[in-house]
C-alpha cells in the first residue's frame, strides 16, 4: 500500500473521533445548561458563604460545637 493512502485514511479517522468527541460533549453540555447546571445554576448555590460574615458569628459557632465534640 502507499503510505499517503495510509496517512490519509489515519487523518479521516482522526478528525472523525475529533468531531464525534466534540459532539458527544455538546449534547452534554446542553443537557446540564438545561438541568440548570450551568453558569447562572452554579452562581446560585456558590453565592451561599460558609463563612460567618462576623467575629461574633465566628465565636459563637465555635461556642455551639465545642459542647457537642466534648459530651460530658
Amino acid at each position: 500500500m502507499d503510505t499517503s493512502t495510509d496517512d490519509r485514511r489515519a487523518e479521516r479517522s482522526h478528525a472523525r473521533w475529533t468531531w464525534t468527541i466534540a459532539g458527544v460533549l455538546i449534547v452534554v453540555l446542553f443537557v446540564l445548561w438545561t438541568l440548570d447546571r450551568g453558569p447562572a445554576g452554579a452562581g446560585a448555590c456558590c453565592a451561599v458563604s460558609a463563612i460567618p460574615a462576623s467575629a461574633a458569628d465566628a465565636e459563637r459557632a465555635s461556642s455551639a460545637e465545642a459542647p457537642a465534640a466534648n459530651p460530658r
